[in-house]
This record gives C-alpha cells, structure tokens and sequence, in this order.
C-alpha cells in the first residue's frame, strides 16, 4: 500500500484535523493555516485545492496548496447575476501549486524528517491526485517559487525550468542585536540608526510590535502598495480583511504598526516565524500626499533583524525586489524557480 493523498476543496469540503496538527507539528508558517487557506480560497479567482498527504499508516508527511489556472469562466453562466459562490472550474487548464495569497511562497510543505526519496514521492502521488481529480482539464502542473534544492523533485523531461525574481535573504550570525549594525558597512549602519533614531523621537508616529493588526485600513494600504509596483495588466483580488483579522490570532505571526496620534494606521508589516526562520509578507504604507511618512519601510527592516536575532532564528527572509537596497544591508539572494509541464 503506498502513499495516500486526501484532496479538499476548502469552500465545499471540511479540511481534515490533521491538517493543522501538521502544520503546528512541523512549525510550518502559520499562513499554511487551514482557517486563513478557506478565507483565502472564498475570495480567490480560481478554484482552490489543498491535498494531504499521508505514508501507509496514515501519518501526514507533505501539504500542498494548488489551483486550477485556465482559460477565464464567466461565474454569472453557472451562478446567475444575483448569486455569489465558489468559481467554477476552467474548461482546461495547469494546476499550479503555490501558497496564495502570499506571493513569493512555494505550495508545499514536507514533513521535516522525510528524505528526498519520500518528498519525491509524495509530489508524484499529488499530481495523479490532482489529475484523477480534474481530468482531462489538468493539461499540465506548475510549481512557483521553489528553492534549487526542490527542483529534482519536480522536475521531469519536458518541462520548462525558469528561475526567478530571487528573495533576499539575511543569515543571522549574531549573538546581540546591536552585533548587526556593527557588521554593516559604516555608512549603512549610520542610515539605519538615523532613520530608527528619528522615528523613536517622532511625537507624531508610534511605533509597536503587536499580535494584530486593523485589518480593514491595513488591506487599503497593502493594496495601495501593491498597485504602485504590479503590472497593470496583472488582476490580482485583494487580501481579505477577514484573512488578516485571523492571521493575528496565530501563533508565530507579529506585526509591526505604525500610526500617527490620532491614532490613523501609517504603515504595518507583517512578520512570521517558522522552523525555516522569520520571513516578511505583507506590508503597506500611506502615500506621502495622504500623510505617510519616508523611510518606514527601512525601519520596519531594523526591527525585524532585532527580532531575528533576539529570537534566534536562522535567518530573515525579505522578500522579492529592490534587490540593490536589501544586498546594502547584508541580505543575499537566494536562486528561485518555476517549473511547468506534463
């Protein structure tokens, strides 16, 4: 009896209980979550697939989180103009595996005692899952944002390999915070303590640390970020403010808040800790014509390193972009891939 693969639609279909006994097990980021992944799945443009994987006793040993990408639906045919519900499925289409709606993380989690010989068959035993499951509508499976060391389980003769826009990366190396700004180079270290200098002395912004977040002005201003740099081309649904309520009552996740005296949020990032180390994923700010203030982006980075190193996580990931900048404060690129086809 080999692997067995359970496969969840989480708007029609209970997601199993050890789904997230898995995930708190393994110390995965809590954005891997099943509450946040059925928030998400409600709001996504595409149907929403999460599968488990179990080894022949039944213990869980990867998660996946996939879509059905194709050509558009027109969700009025089957649901009429006065009816909301889940989006119907593409006619054809890839079933393409990455954890939204965060966009630089790969959609799927091993357990962290399972050897390459086992991770590679488990992504062989999801994808006849996922194609059982969707028929001849699956044409092909993608894989985004994988690490060099994942591409042999993924790869196979036909498919197309494109690596990436790569994250940055900083390798904690420190016993003290203050060890960092030290390392840094001299003239990036005096930026860094500049900028944290003059917002601690700021009357008009406070600064703080805390489990949640406002959602409904941090979505306003995470897609206010998010349209400054996304292509116009590129229709993206937004986070749901639901989504970002519920991510701050998890364990492992902090965010960074910014807000003037009477009390309007100026910026927020949000930080998350895992077995892999500590990673940024959503931040937004205030345009400077709407009372936003410069260089918050940069203090939020400070205190997210003193958050690496306090808490003795092996490294801070940045995220994807600005790729000079972030090289200026140590932070390393780190090589990502894509991989599509049969």
């Amino acid at each position: 009896m080999g692997l067995q693969v359970e496969l969840v639609d989480p708007v029609r279909e209970p997601v199993p209980a050890q789904w997230d006994e898995f995930v708190a097990g393994q110390r995965l980021l809590p954005l891997w979550r099943s509450t946040l992944l059925t928030t998400s799945a409600w709001c996504a443009q595409t149907p929403i697939v999460l599968a488990i994987v179990r080894d022949p006793t039944g213990v869980p040993v990867a998660l996946f989180h996939a879509r059905l990408v194709g050509l558009p639906v027109n969700p009025t045919r089957y649901l009429g103009p006065r009816h909301l519900g889940p989006r119907p499925v593409a006619p054809v289409g890839a079933v393409e595996c990455r954890l939204s709606p965060a966009s630089v993380l790969p959609g799927v989690a091993f357990a962290a005692e399972l050897d390459e010989p086992g991770r590679s068959a488990a992504v062989r035993a999801f994808e006849r899952a996922a194609r059982h499951r969707f028929g001849w509508r699956c044409l092909a499976v993608a894989y985004r944002h994988l690490t060099a060391a994942d591409l042999p389980l993924v790869r196979r003769r036909g498919r197309l390999v494109v690596e990436t826009d790569p994250p940055m990366v900083l390798r904690n190396q420190w016993a003290d915070p203050a060890d960092y700004l030290r390392w840094l180079p001299a003239r990036w270290s005096a930026r860094l303590r500049r900028i944290n200098e003059d917002i601690e002395a700021d009357p008009g912004v406070t600064v703080s640390v805390g489990r949640s977040v406002p959602a409904v002005p941090a979505i306003s201003l995470l897609q206010a970020v998010r349209r400054r740099h996304q292509s116009r081309l590129l229709i993206r649904p937004p986070v749901p403010a639901r989504y970002l309520d519920q991510l701050g009552g998890l364990p492992g996740t902090r965010f960074v808040t910014y807000t003037d005296p009477a009390g309007r949020l100026l910026a927020f990032g949000a930080l998350h800790e895992s077995r892999d180390g500590l990673l940024s994923t959503f931040w937004g700010n205030r345009d400077r014509a709407d009372g936003g203030l410069p260089n918050l982006y940069f203090d939020h980075y400070l205190r997210a390193v003193r958050l690496m190193v306090a808490g003795g996580h092996a490294c801070f990931s940045f995220g994807k972009g600005l790729r000079e900048i972030k090289e200026r404060y140590g932070a390393e690129p780190v090589a990502c891939y894509s991989v599509a086809g049969r």
